[in-house]
């Protein structure tokens, strides 16, 4: 027990309030707190060091307070004792401590003099601070970050354009780098042919690094996983029959770990690790494995989802590709029907009523009047024979070329809408082949009606120009601007259907409102060299 100081009777009450204060802060610190003697021994301890180190204060009151530590702490403890006796200052250090069932506990220990009011030291203040539970605080934050960024690095898995397989792989690849697993592999369930499909498959031995591999499930220490629904640890498995197979054995695999990959109560794989050495498999680590396993099994499904919508687009694209060159046939046929059959007889008509008015005497007054009127009237319609065959599919295009396809097309515009129209096509006799011609000539088509019908334009600017690698066609109008909302509208059924027709060749149909007035299509599609 620390004595007081004897004397004056103010020093004295000083000293008890100090006594009063000291028992406080004992009691009630979360730090264990240890009061010796000046010559090192243990007077008080505090609730918090029996909660560390495990004995009660009757236990360790007066034996000495280095006696909690290893040698070398202890010997460091006793040359400190000697600097706070002298009231010198001591910094902060560590020290490893015993407890009382034997296991190590590191601290961090600060020791101060406790004075009188004389200024001598009539104890020593130890306060110990458990560097274990702050070692594993941040021991678990930095597995934290550590799962946080393999999270980050999975999910730029669903960003890339690798197939389907590569992506498993790359999967994988992240999955053995995050556990320290030399083997692993994602196996998904065919419920159809109770089978399971092995992906990424990853090993140190070479048979082991394939893309893809089916069994039956029966064969394989996945499907004992996928039919139980839990996870299965087993050290020394290959000693074990009913775990046999023949991958493990070239492997020579001592540890398997095999978790589920669940997407809500739906089972669709196994996640498999596979290690060359019997481990421990530490709840931590459980718990890591399964997250990857969760994880693994989000990316999958949603990456299948992705890839599965990508070839249903693709498809429906070719599918409208398909659909556009049949409706363009079919124009093109339909046309040359109309113009060479329906031409060809109108054009018969008009000579044979030519003939007739010839032979007809002058007297016959009201059928030579008759047969003009019949002759104008069939006049008209060979004249709308080859306006209704141009629109289906203009000769222009098939014979002279794009160039000569949109000057037409222009020029026609301008006698319809009324309105003044610049164009500039460079080179003059611009000729692509069939497909992408009747592309761009439809877009321009396509471009021009919208004028046409939404715009209120004054004038318009076509200009075609191609180069080695590119072919670039511009419509601008200084009508009313198109709407922002209507440029992404799926709705927009025209403003689609234009850009789908430059998808196969990886071109682009971009549409800017100008900030001065009016809209602007361009349209950037790659050339054969």
């Amino acid at each position: 027990m620390l004595s007081k100081k004897a004397g004056n009777p103010a020093n004295y009450g000083e000293a008890d309030t100090a006594q009063l204060y000291l028992a406080e802060v004992i009691n009630s610190s979360h730090d264990a707190i240890i009061v010796g003697t000046p010559d090192g021994t243990i007077d008080r301890w505090s609730p918090a060091a029996g909660r560390l180190f495990g004995y009660k204060a009757a236990q360790v009151k007066g034996k000495p307070i280095s006696a909690l530590m290893l040698r070398n702490s202890s010997g460091a403890l006793r040359g400190i004792l000697k600097q706070v006796r002298r009231a010198e200052r001591v910094e902060d250090f560590e020290a490893v401590c015993i407890a009382k069932d034997g296991h190590r506990v590191d601290v961090s220990l600060t020791v101060s003099p406790i004075k009188d009011a004389s200024g001598m030291v009539v104890g020593i203040l130890v306060i110990a601070r458990d560097l274990s539970r702050r070692q594993r605080g941040r021991a678990a934050l930095e597995r934290r970050n550590r799962e946080l960024e393999t999270f980050h690095e999975l999910s730029d898995v669903l960003l890339s354009t690798r197939s389907l397989e590569e992506t498993y792989c790359d999967i994988v690849d992240g999955i053995r780098v995050a556990t320290g697993f030399p083997i692993a592999a994602i196996a998904l369930y065919d419920e159809s042919r109770q089978a399971i499909v092995f992906h990424g498959l990853r090993g140190e031995h070479r048979h082991l690094s394939r893309s893809s591999i089916e069994l039956p499930i029966d064969e394989t220490v996945s499907g004992i996983v996928i039919r139980s629904g839990k996870p299965l640890t087993e050290k020394h498995v290959l000693n074990q029959s009913k775990y046999r197979s023949k991958f493990l054995r070239g492997a020579r695999a001592q540890t398997f770990v095999g978790y589920p990959m669940k997407i809500g109560m739906k089972i669709i794989g196994c996640l498999n690790l596979a290690h060359t050495e019997s481990i421990e498999i530490s709840p931590d680590m459980a718990r890591w494995i399964e997250s990857l396993a969760n994880y693994a099994a989000v990316l999958t499904e949603r990456k299948r989802s992705e890839d599965e919508l990508q070839r249903s687009r693709e498809q429906l694209r070719e599918l409208s590709r398909h659909v556009q060159d049949v409706v363009e046939e079919e124009r093109k046929r339909i046309a040359r029907e109309i113009h060479d059959a329906l031409g060809q007889e109108l054009s018969l008509l008009q000579l044979e009523l030519g003939l007739i008015q010839e032979q007809l005497p002058k007297s016959e007054k009201q059928l030579r009047k008759k047969t003009r009127e019949m002759s104008k009237l069939v006049d008209v319609s060979i004249r709308s024979v080859q306006r209704i065959s141009a629109d289906l599919r203009p000769a222009l295009l098939d014979n002279l070329g794009l160039g000569a396809a949109v000057e037409w097309l222009v020029k026609r515009f301008v006698k319809r809408a009324r309105m003044s129209c610049e164009i500039s096509i460079d080179p003059p006799q611009l000729k692509l082949d069939p497909e992408r011609s009747t592309a761009l000539f439809r877009i321009l088509q396509e471009a021009m009606t919208n004028v046409l019908r939404h715009a209120r334009a004054t004038n318009v600017g076509v200009h075609l120009v191609k180069s080695d690698k590119l072919i670039i066609m511009t419509v601008r109008d200084n009508g009313i601007g198109i709407p922002p909302d209507r440029i992404t509208d799926s709705k927009s059924v025209g403003l689609t259907g234009m850009r789908e027709r430059v998808l196969p060749w990886g071109g682009r149909v971009d549409f800017i409102r100008l900030s001065t007035k009016g809209t602007e299509v361009v349209v950037t599609l790659p050339v054969r060299p």
